[in-house]
C-alpha cells in the first residue's frame, strides 16, 4: 500500500490521489466506463479494454465455453479440497453472508440468487411502474449488447445516440452523451489556466481567445459592451416646448436613435385665463368665470360659479371671448407681470401677511376657504335662546341647538 504521502495517478483519467484507498473507491467508478472499440464498435468497460482489444475483441465478461469449462474445473477442485480437510466446513454465501456446508452451497445459492433478482425486479418495476422483465437481462437499446438489470440504465445512460464517444476540449474525458458532457463543460470551462505572458488565471473557454490576441480579456469586453449598449447617451438640457422636440445620439460606437418627446399637458387650473390688474395701493388678481367670462377675485370664484349655474338666463348672456386686440392686451399684461419679481412679499386681502408672489395664489386660496366656512358657519346660528345657540340643519332646514347639531346631521 503507498504511503499517505505517495501520490498515486489513475491509469484512465491520470487523475492524482494522495492514498491507494481513495484511488481504489475512484476506479469502481473509472473503470466501469465504457469506451468504445474500433474494432467490434462495441462499448467495452476501461478495466478490460487492453484485455479486449489485444486478443482479437474478447470479452471476458460474455459467458463462454471456457469459462463454464473453467469454472467447473475450479468448483471441482475447490470440491475436493473441501471434502478431503473436512465436508462440515462452512461457506459463507454470496448473496445472504450465511454459513452454508459445501455440499448444500449449489443449491443454496442458486435459491438466494432467484430470490435476489426477484426482489430486484419488483423494485425495478416500483420505481418505473411497468411490469417486471422475465429474465435478469435486458438489450441496451444503443450498443445492443446484454447488460443486467441493475447496470442497464447507468449503461443507457452512458451512451449516446450516435454511438461516439464525445471529447472534452479542455482535458480529453470522454463522455457517452451531450447531457454529461454539458454538465461537465460548466465545471470544466470555467477552471482558469495561467497565462505565460501576463500571469494572469484565465477561465478555460476564453483562454484560447486571451491568448491570441495579445492577452485580451474577454469577460471584461463583454461586460463593457453590455454596459454601453444598456446605458442611452441623452443630453442633459430639454427646452420645453408645446411641439415634439427629437434628438440622435451615438453610443459605444454604435448608431442608436433616441426619440425624446416633450409634451406639455395643460392642468384645469391652467385653462382658466388669469389676469392681473395693477393700482397705485397694489395688486390685484382677476380669474375669468369659464360660464359668463366674468372677471371675478379668486376668493370669489367658487360663489360667483354657483350663482351663475343657478341662473341659466345668465350664462345665456355670455360675455364675448376676448378679441385678438383684448387678446393681446391680456397677453402683454401677463408677459409684464410675469417680468415681477417672485420673491416680492404682497400682502394677504384676508389675513393681511405678506405673502411672496410665487406662493400668493396658494395662500389666497387657502385663506378664502377657511372664511368661506368661517361665514357659513356664523350664518347657520340663527339667534340665542337662553344663551344656548340655535343653528339650523344643511340637509331638511330644521332648528336644534348647537350641541345636537352635529350628531343631527
Amino acid at each position: 500500500m503507498a504511503s499517505q504521502d505517495t501520490k498515486v495517478f489513475c491509469s484512465f483519467c491520470n487523475e492524482e490521489f494522495s492514498s491507494s484507498k481513495t484511488m481504489g473507491d475512484h476506479l469502481m467508478m473509472c473503470g466501469n466506463k465504457t469506451d468504445q472499440c474500433p474494432n467490434c464498435r462495441q462499448f467495452i468497460r476501461r478495466a478490460i479494454f487492453a484485455y479486449h482489444y489485444e486478443n482479437n475483441c474478447a470479452n471476458p465478461d460474455a459467458p463462454t465455453r471456457d469459462n463454464e469449462s473453467n469454472q467447473k474445473a475450479q468448483d471441482t477442485t475447490r470440491s475436493q479440497q473441501f471434502n478431503d480437510s473436512n465436508d462440515n466446513a462452512f461457506i459463507p454465501c454470496e448473496y445472504c453472508n450465511q454459513g452454508i456446508q459445501w455440499d448444500l452451497y449449489d443449491n443454496h445459492t442458486k435459491a438466494c440468487r432467484e430470490e435476489y433478482y426477484k426482489q430486484l425486479q419488483e423494485k425495478t418495476r416500483r420505481s418505473s411502474q411497468q411490469p417486471a422483465p422475465a429474465t435478469t437481462t435486458a438489450k441496451c437499446i444503443h450498443c445492443r449488447l446484454l447488460r443486467s438489470l441493475e447496470g442497464l440504465a447507468y449503461h443507457q445512460g452512458q451512451v449516446n445516440d450516435a454511438e461516439r464517444l464525445i471529447s472534452c476540449s479542455f482535458c480529453n474525458e470522454k463522455f457517452m452523451s451531450t447531457k454529461e458532457m454539458g454538465d461537465h463543460l460548466l465545471m470544466c470551462g470555467n477552471k482558469t489556466d495561467q497565462c505565460p505572458h501576463c500571469k494572469k488565471f484565465i477561465r478555460r473557454a476564453v483562454f484560447a481567445y486571451h491568448y491570441e490576441n495579445n492577452c485580451t480579456d474577454l469577460d471584461d469586453t463583454d461586460n463593457d459592451t453590455h454596459s454601453h449598449a444598456n446605458k442611452p447617451v441623452v443630453s442633459p438640457t430639454f427646452h420645453p416646448n408645446n411641439s415634439l422636440l427629437s434628438s440622435t445620439r451615438s453610443a459605444a460606437g454604435q448608431e442608436k436613435k433616441i426619440t425624446i418627446m416633450t409634451v406639455n399637458l395643460r392642468t384645469p387650473s391652467d385653462r382658466e385665463t388669469t389676469t392681473f390688474q395693477r393700482s397705485n395701493s397694489g395688486i390685484r388678481t382677476t380669474v375669468l368665470c369659464q360660464f359668463c367670462n366674468c372677471e371675478c377675485d379668486p376668493a370669489d370664484l367658487e360663489a360667483h360659479r354657483s350663482a351663475c349655474l343657478k341662473n341659466p338666463d345668465k350664462i345665456k348672456k355670455k360675455h364675448p371671448a376676448p378679441t385678438d386686440g383684448d387678446f393681446n392686451q391680456y397677453r402683454d399684461r401677463l408677459h409684464h407681470d410675469d417680468q415681477s419679481d417672485d420673491t416680492a412679499l404682497i400682502p394677504c386681502e384676508y389675513c393681511k401677511k405678506p405673502i411672496e408672489w410665487r406662493l400668493f395664489q396658494e395662500h389666497t386660496n387657502s385663506c378664502a376657504k377657511q372664511e368661506h366656512e368661517r361665514i357659513q358657519q356664523q350664518s347657520r346660528v340663527i339667534h340665542q335662546d337662553n344663551n344656548n345657540y340655535v343653528g339650523r340643519c344643511r340637509y331638511c332646514n330644521a332648528e336644534c341647538s348647537m350641541d345636537r347639531l352635529t350628531p343631527h346631521e
